[in-house]
């Protein structure tokens, strides 16, 4: 060391405005900043055929302080959450408590639109808050028992009770197989598009309603004796 040279006592990046005090604040205010966490939902409101819900969720990641203590999140109440729509039209699956999802912080305040569901200026001041929360489910979750898989192959619809399928008209552009009992409300058409179209209620009463000549004989037939 040169007699020019002077040693501190301190070092001075340690000073108030040093770079460690500028790196500590500035790591102090990202970690307030709230983006994308892994949550678990606890309690869902609404759901079913009407507008989307709402549910309440607890982040999965836990905080610690300063002593490397764990301790639990607070629950982030009515959450709106993220179902596929477009108009009218619809795929309504709704989550269930228990459920992991994706928890996504919005830049501002959102409470006055999820009140209103019109554009708005933010309630607060706040930003990247927890409590302006969007739920997109899931990951991380468990095998299905209903579910729709869609193969190489073609697809697989299964279902733990009743299939329900309403509308207009149902056209099937395939053969037709089955292994159980098929139960239809309406009329089923076989061959349709072609020149010989009939449902099957117009052949049971065609079947119901024939008769024909004994053979070696010129009178009809009784019809028959078992309907269908």
């Amino acid at each position: 060391m040169s007699q020019d040279e002077t040693v501190l006592p301190y070092d001075p990046e340690d000073l108030a405005g040093g770079a460690r005090t500028q790196e500590f604040i500035i790591n102090s205010l990202i970690g307030r900043v709230g983006t994308v966490t892994i949550c678990r939902i606890v309690k869902v409101k609404g759901g079913g055929v009407n507008p989307v819900g709402f549910v309440d969720i607890v982040p999965m990641i836990l905080q610690v302080d300063g002593a490397g203590n764990a301790f639990d999140n607070a629950t982030v109440f009515n959450v709106p959450y993220f179902r596929y729509q477009g108009g009218s039209n619809a795929v309504i699956l709704d989550p269930k408590v228990g459920d992991i999802g994706i928890c996504l912080v919005a830049s501002r305040d959102i409470s006055k639109i999820k009140r209103t569901k019109k554009d708005a200026t933010p309630d607060t001041k706040r930003q990247y808050d927890i409590a302006d929360s969007l739920y997109i489910g899931g990951i991380l979750n468990g095998a299905p028992s209903q579910y729709i898989h869609f193969l190489d192959s073609g697809i697989n619809v299964v279902a733990t009770g009743e299939i329900n399928m309403k509308g207009s008209k149902l056209i099937l552009d395939a053969p037709v197989e089955t292994t159980s009992t098929i139960i239809a409300a309406g009329d089923i058409t076989d061959n349709a598009g072609s020149g010989n179209t009939q449902t099957m209620a117009s052949m049971r009463v065609t079947y119901n309603g024939h008769s024909h000549t004994a053979q070696g004989e010129y009178a009809e037939t009784t019809v028959p004796n078992q309907q269908v």
